[in-house]
């Protein structure tokens, strides 16, 4: 199981698929992520939240922020997923003052709304959909692409003063649902030695009815999140610091350094070194 696509040096990645029945893990991506939902819904975790997302929303994701997409298996589940090299894009926008510091809030920031549902950009994705996605661009150097997602952003910027930026702050779920204090707690502890004996406590369930409401509630089990937590670290650390692979390893939650790097092969495709040369 991949918690997050590679870009591969590529500008873009795209994808217009219609599905049912298929549940995703929890992962993240290097780059940015555009996801809009064109017919059914999902149940999305994100920030350690449940929400329920339906057609007609633009979910924005920003580069290594964990997050998993269970669709809801009733109706078909059709989408736009487009993943771009957010440094690519901010030079595309140099010549722009305002939507490039536009789009440097949209990277780096704590955003206060990440789901977003506006008519002007459900016209933009159904052009999208009628003129460019169902075209086959795959060159992530398209012209075509990098125009769309500069659409976007523009239509964003536009329309970010109109949202409601307190309604993203309350869950769709029960607001205080087991598993968003679970989550919570392990993303502040997932560098100590965790057990689900230990969070069952945390939230006074047996660890058999903890295990059942999280998969029930995320769609993933306990240790599958825990895992996609440290390995995000993981990636952050080899990206950003300087610290030694071994280093990174007893950092995040695994003194075994062999065993780290076999994680962090198995969810990557690559070696801790290999991943630290290649970004």
């Amino acid at each position: 199981m991949k918690f997050f696509n590679e870009l591969n040096q590529r500008q873009f990645k795209y994808i217009y698929r219609v599905t049912r029945g298929h549940f995703d893990t929890f992962h993240m991506h290097h780059g940015m992520e555009f996801l809009y939902i064109f017919s059914g819904s999902i149940v999305l975790v994100l920030e350690n939240r449940i929400h329920h997302v339906g057609p007609g929303t633009l979910v924005l994701f920003q580069p290594f922020q964990l997050h998993r997409v269970e669709p809801v298996l009733e109706n078909d589940y059709e989408r736009t997923v487009l993943i771009f090299d957010p440094y690519n894009m901010e030079n595309r926008l140099q010549p722009y003052p305002h939507f490039h510091r536009f789009f440097q809030y949209l990277w780096k920031e704590k955003l206060p709304v990440q789901m977003i549902r506006h008519p002007m950009l459900e016209q933009l994705f159904q052009h999208g959909r009628d003129y460019l996605f169902g075209k086959h661009v795959y060159d992530e150097r398209s012209e075509q692409l990098t125009f769309f997602v500069k659409s976007v952003l523009q239509s964003l910027s536009w329309i970010w003063n109109t949202l409601d930026h307190t309604a993203n702050q309350t869950p769709s779920l029960r607001s205080d649902h087991y598993a968003e204090r679970v989550m919570k707690w392990i993303d502040q502890h997932f560098h100590e030695e965790l057990s689900l004996e230990q969070l069952a406590a945390l939230v006074h369930l047996s660890p058999y009815h903890l295990s059942r409401l999280f998969h029930e509630a995320t769609g993933s089990k306990i240790s599958e999140h825990i895992t996609a937590r440290r390995i995000r670290e993981a990636c952050f650390l080899l990206k950003t610091g300087s610290m030694s692979v071994k280093e990174i390893g007893e950092r995040i939650g695994f003194p075994n350094f062999s065993y780290f790097c076999r994680i962090f092969r198995k969810h990557t495709g690559m070696s801790p070194r290999k991943y630290r040369e290649t970004y």
